[in-house]
């Protein structure tokens, strides 16, 4: 009670950012609360997911949130990077050491794909004909759910031939858009006292945002993202 008025709301501050710094992901705008619908309707299901957003957006978050609040939080979270990969690599990936694979490792959990859109041609035909081998009932993907990431659009990669439509389709069954920065700007205050909490937690010291600090950062155009 005898704390003054400016210390008070410094205190506020710091308890909040705390307890965002501790949630998976931060923002309360529009942009963000689509994302959240989306993420509490898919992450009970084993549907396929596309995640789609530009570099830095928070893809690899997203993806961790909907293992980590689904039926198979309790499995592994396995990433398999696309990006420049040969298809020869790719089936080395598949098929493991001493026939421990991709499918194998992620039994029960989730194998992340990222960098859908900068994987070769070849490297997508031959995904494709793995994910169309291991459909329907006697599935050699054994019990594991795929989420697939791209930091482009891929329905135009489709249209414009660099990217295989078959492939496409058979990973787009739920699509999830994250919102490059600059297009939730309400947001950034939220992120930037965030990751000052972290910074403390890290030892860098106790800092915090005031609203002219928080008015600046507003007018960035953030071309990294988060």
């Amino acid at each position: 009670a005898l704390e003054g008025k400016k210390d008070f709301n410094a205190s506020n501050q710091q308890r909040k950012a705390e307890k965002e710094e501790r949630l998976p992901l931060i923002g309360r705008s529009l942009p963000m609360q689509e994302v959240y619908r989306t993420l509490s309707r898919a992450a009970g299901f084993d549907l396929t997911v596309l995640i789609e957003g530009e570099s830095g957006v928070g893809k690899k978050l997203v993806a961790r949130v909907l293992h980590e609040y689904g039926r198979r939080k309790s499995g592994p979270f396995v990433t398999l990077s696309l990006a420049a990969l040969d298809p020869r690599s790719l089936d080395q990936a598949i098929e493991g050491h001493n026939g421990i694979g991709l499918f194998a490792q992620a039994a029960g959990g989730t194998l992340f794909l990222d960098g859908l859109a900068d994987a070769p041609m070849p490297t997508q035909a031959r995904l494709a004909r793995i994910l169309a081998e291991t459909s329907g009932p006697k599935s050699a993907m054994g019990d594991v759910r795929l989420v697939a990431a791209s930091d482009r659009e891929l329905r135009g990669l489709v249209m414009n031939g660099a990217f295989r439509e078959d492939l496409y389709y058979r990973l787009n069954v739920v699509t999830i858009t994250v919102p490059p920065l600059r297009e939730r700007m309400s947001d950034v205050p939220d992120l930037a006292r965030a990751f000052l909490a972290r910074a403390t937690k890290d030892g860098l010291g106790e800092k915090a945002l005031d609203k002219s600090g928080a008015d600046e950062l507003e007018t960035w155009s953030w071309p990294g993202n988060v």
